[in-house]
């Protein structure tokens, strides 16, 4: 409590109050016009400064990588900048450089990724100039229509599977030759190629063949080592069981290199065929060798013929006249007119 007689006058106390609400609203609205963060810099607070300082040197080691044209090494210094703490600049020259390289896909997705997390305190020309290169990037590739049934079929191209579903999808390629491969429970796979010019546009269907609802199941009896191929495919190795499409396959099993059993099936639905692949080492007996039991057979066949041409041999001739002198002591008479 401050004393009567200290000569501090109370008479200007709302001035002082009135001056200290204007500055607390001036610095209010000060604030507000202050620029914003990005939403990938609020994560900065959780990357510890060692990670920071990392993150920096890799983004001007890749600054530095691109100004040489050495693209290759400054997309990897980029992108191991970003996986660390994800910033506009990173992301934007990552997408120039993916550029350069031709990689126009994974180009297009950073630009893109750029434009989403820019907000005010990313300069308007930097946003400017990403929109400038999608466009670039949209005339130098091709699109592919797709009409597909399953609507919940997986697409994968080159081996990678495409993010989307629907029965309507529209994939962005760059230019060249691209594999693709549309799959889904219970149907027939369908695999195919397209080969993709700038500014092309094209339109493909992939109606699945639904699998019949009993399976046709081929069973390979094979060493371990084989390998076991249904139509060119590897479908495993060793003892193999797996369900087919009902129809003609061929079936080749290999081990070392050589083919030890090549088949060509026919296979109905629900059946269930077993093929035996047998490698022989020459560590079984001698009597389970077939070639054996065949000269034995062969042997036994050529002693019964000569004994029997023997015994046919040693009989004393007959006389048709005087009857038959055998060995017997019988004698037959012939008959006569």
């Amino acid at each position: 409590m401050i004393p009567a007689d200290c000569g501090v006058s109370f008479s200007y106390a709302p001035d002082v109050l009135r001056l200290l609400a204007v500055f607390v609203l001036v610095m209010v609205s000060l604030s507000s016009l202050a620029p914003r963060t990005v939403r990938a810099q609020d994560a900065d607070a959780e990357v510890s400064a060692s990670s920071l300082a990392e993150a920096r040197s890799l983004f001007e080691r890749g600054l530095a990588a691109a100004d040489a044209e050495r693209w290759g090494q400054a997309v990897e210094l980029f992108r191991r900048a970003s996986e660390i703490v994800e910033r506009p600049s990173i992301v934007f020259n990552l997408g120039q450089a993916l550029m350069r390289l031709g990689q126009s896909t994974e180009a297009r997705a950073a630009l893109e990724r750029f434009v989403a997390i820019a907000d005010a305190s990313a300069d308007r020309e930097d946003i400017l100039a990403a929109q400038r290169l999608l466009a670039e990037l949209e005339a130098t590739q091709g699109t592919l229509d797709l009409s597909i049934e399953p609507a919940d079929a997986i697409v994968e191209l080159d081996g990678a599977p495409i993010a989307g579903s629907g029965a309507e999808r529209t994939l962005t390629l760059d230019p060249g030759r691209h594999r693709l491969a549309i799959t889904a429970p219970g149907h027939r796979p369908d695999r195919f190629e397209v080969s993709v010019i700038a500014g092309s546009h094209e339109r493909r269907s992939a109606i699945l063949e639904r699998l019949p609802s009993r399976p046709a199941t081929l069973v390979v009896h094979a060493p371990a080592n084989a390998e076991v191929r249904v139509d060119g495919l590897l479908a495993g190795r060793g003892e193999l069981e797996s369900e087919l499409v009902p129809g003609e396959h061929r079936v080749v099993v290999t081990s070392e290199g050589e083919a030890i059993l090549e088949r060509d099936i026919t296979i109905g639905e629900g059946d269930r065929l077993v093929l035996d692949a047998v490698v022989r080492d020459g560590s079984g007996s001698v009597a389970e060798e077939p070639w054996l039991w065949i000269v034995i057979g062969l042997a036994v066949v050529g002693a019964g013929v000569g004994i029997g041409v023997g015994v046919y041999l040693s009989q004393p001739p007959v006389d048709p006249i005087n009857g038959y002198a055998g060995t017997t002591g019988v004698s037959i008479t012939a008959l006569r007119f």
